[in-house]
């Protein structure tokens, strides 16, 4: 922040000195103030009073209703202290209070919460798609992705060994993972509870269909290798983070019975890693697949900072609805004859619709990075562009150019930029000095 306009206290409640870990010392240290409020020993009105000490303009709270609970006993205090002291003249004046990043959805309340913070995409304003009439607080509407990141201060350059170097190094960490080095690989290292199984379903629809247009070159075994040695075509890899044995176990059983063998040996899976090797071996994949029910949100900046594009959905309206034979899949025990595959691109999934917060933020992402093409508004099309992305090399190379070259220029990774909007939303707000249920949204210009 401005330090010139702008004096930022920190307030923890759930560490100490002795566990914080290197991203919260330098949160630490960058903060005019850092307190720990501890809840063992202070009560939620405690800590609020504590906080008013500090003579606050504004209190944002980065919780909402996701973590811990003590937060929002935090923020409601005020409704309290106001409620006691009545038409006192005297009366205590109080912060403005934000809800910001914690919870991905309205925090349903005037009282406790003054404004949430999101942007345009994710939250529009036009009453006619009715998703503003849920959100009773305040908005502040931010120009771009309302998602904060730092990526370029932490992930650096190619000297710290986190972005791949060259081909050769991407090849071995591929071998490392057990992808063949020409494979086309599709990639999820979204949390596997974000699956849902239409998603899935059409996933594997569109890697048989890559299958099926690349065999009249190559005879595929079953281990992913290439027999016809005049020909340089593999097949696809759909890359999951792994869960347990049981989900891995399933999710194959399913293929195989559904797609057949040779669908089954397209399934990798990654077990969980340390954040450095989280983001290197994304740099192997080819593409990354947004999951429309709950969206990547700093999954989806990490690959796009390590030039992955990511493709996702963001339908229409009027589209959604209920298709019950793609809302589940039946992984009770398979029979041992396979059951054909059904390949009809055509076939429109609706179980998932997309008006909720969190089914939106991949869309405001990749409009922030100016990759509003791979934005697509059915799964027939998001599943077309998965077969096109592996078949269409020309038009895919072009698609990864352009992310690379505007990585840089980008609001979306403009750390800086980012916050000069926010400060001149703060701005506007202490400008206001209004209370109650009544605060008008604010629309913040872009400082670029």
């Amino acid at each position: 922040h401005d330090k010139s306009q702008f004096i930022t206290n920190i307030y923890s409640v759930s560490s100490s000195k002795t566990d914080d870990g290197p991203e919260v010392q330098a949160i630490r240290e960058s903060s005019d103030q850092f307190t720990y409020l501890s809840p063992s020993s202070m009560s939620p009105m405690e800590m609020y009073q504590r906080m008013m000490h500090d003579e606050l303009d504004i209190l944002v709270d980065l919780c909402g209703y996701a973590g811990t609970s003590i937060v929002s006993e935090i923020m409601a205090s005020r409704c309290r202290l106001r409620q006691d002291q009545g038409n006192d003249p005297m009366k205590q004046r109080f912060p403005k209070h934000v809800s910001y990043m914690g919870f991905p959805g309205s925090v349903g309340s005037t009282r406790v919460w003054d404004y949430s913070v999101f942007d345009k995409t994710v939250v529009p304003p036009e009453e006619k798609y009715g998703i503003r009439n849920h959100y009773p607080e305040a908005l502040v509407y931010m120009p771009h992705c309302y998602f904060v990141n730092s990526h370029r201060t932490v992930i650096g350059g190619r000297g710290d060994g986190i972005l791949l170097a060259n081909e050769e190094e991407r090849i071995s960490l591929r071998a490392e993972y057990g992808i063949h080095p020409s494979a086309f690989v599709y990639c999820c290292h979204s949390r596997p509870d974000k699956i849902d199984p239409s998603t899935f379903r059409s996933w594997m629809r569109a890697l048989v269909r890559v299958q099926i247009q690349t065999n009249d070159a190559t005879t595929i075994t079953e281990k992913n290798e290439v027999k016809d040695t005049d020909t340089a075509t593999v097949a696809p890899v759909l890359w999951l983070l792994r869960s347990g044995e049981e989900m891995e176990r399933n999710l194959r059983r399913w293929v195989r019975r559904e797609f057949g063998e040779m669908a089954e040996d397209c399934l990798v899976f990654a077990d969980v890693a340390e954040r450095a090797e989280h983001l290197r071996r994304l740099g192997i994949a080819d593409v990354f697949l947004d999951t429309p029910a709950y969206n990547a949100h700093t999954l989806g900046c990490d690959a796009l900072y390590m030039g992955v594009p990511m493709i996702s959905l963001l339908r229409q309206f009027e589209q959604h609805g209920d298709d019950a034979a793609d809302s589940k899949l039946d992984l009770e025990s398979a029979d041992d004859d396979d059951s054909d595959a059904n390949l009809d691109s055509g076939h429109e999934m609706r179980s998932i619709a997309t008006e909720k917060l969190a089914s939106r933020v991949g869309a405001s992402l990749l409009e922030a990075i100016g990759l509003d093409d791979l934005i697509y508004p059915d799964m027939a099309k998001y599943e077309d562009a998965m077969v096109r992305c592996a078949l269409d090399k020309e038009w895919f190379d072009k698609i990864r150019q352009r992310l690379v070259s505007s990585k840089d220029s980008s609001p979306l990774f403009d750390t800086e930029r980012w916050v000069q909007n926010l400060e001149a939303a703060f701005r506007k707000m202490v400008e206001l000095d209004l209370d109650g249920g009544n605060l008008p949204d604010i629309v913040v210009s872009d400082h670029s």
